[in-house]
């Protein structure tokens, strides 16, 4: 009995699809009751994506520190913001257990998957899907809107002017700012409807580690 083999080729494409995953593939009939019109979108998206590579290309060279989205907005605007950011990415979903497996993430994954498809069962899988996707967009788009303007309040690279730098980057900034929006406001009402709330329910636990960490908590507590 011959024995086949996967060739490079095969390889390459599970390897793509590993990266890219099924979502990509599904977008095209999320996006077709749009007709032709949704080709734009596509053109718009990847140039706003551009803009945001190049402002965080820009970032990383001013303040080359780990953390990304959550450490340019925590140094431009403070605690609270970069708190609020970093609570779209939980770090329980980065924990492995013993056996290296992200046992924490899949299961809250899981989770809150079966929430969303028991919340929206009734618009089908494209529906849910796409409702999927707009609240991660909304979800993802707001630390890029936060880290355009954090570009504004970067400090200068020598031989640039204060704070500011070249006018192109400042354009670029604004320009990735203003996608970020408009990403957010297509994502539509009941995205942003369910992305509010879910930023708004970080604002309790910011709260209550504030207070735990505060030297008068612990006196309190002592």
């Amino acid at each position: 009995m011959s024995r086949k083999k996967i060739g490079l080729w095969m390889c390459t494409a599970l390897v793509v699809g590993n990266m890219i995953g099924s979502g990509v593939f599904l977008l095209p009939a999320s996006l077709a009751p749009y007709g032709t019109i949704s080709m734009v979108g596509w053109v718009v998206t990847a140039t706003g994506a551009v803009l945001l590579a190049l402002v965080f290309a820009r970032l990383a060279r001013l303040r080359p520190a780990a953390g990304g989205p959550y450490a340019y907005t925590r140094e431009s605007f403070g605690d609270f913001a970069g708190f609020m950011i970093a609570w779209g990415f939980p770090a329980i979903f980065g924990r492995l257990s013993a056996k290296g497996v992200p046992t924490s993430g899949l299961v809250i994954s899981g989770i809150l998957s079966s929430l969303l498809l028991m919340a929206s069962y009734t618009r089908g899988l494209v529906g849910m899907f796409t409702f999927i996707i707009l609240l991660a967009t909304v979800n993802t788009v707001v630390p890029y809107a936060f880290c355009s303007l954090a570009h504004f309040l970067a400090p200068p690279r020598d031989g640039e002017g204060p704070r500011r730098g070249p006018r192109g980057h400042s354009l670029v900034a604004g320009l990735a700012f203003a996608y970020a929006i408009w990403a957010i406001m297509g994502a539509g009402r009941d995205a942003v409807y369910w992305g509010s709330l879910l930023l708004l329910a970080g604002i309790p636990v910011f709260v209550w580690l504030t207070r735990r960490s505060s030297p008068e908590f612990d006196d309190a507590h002592s």
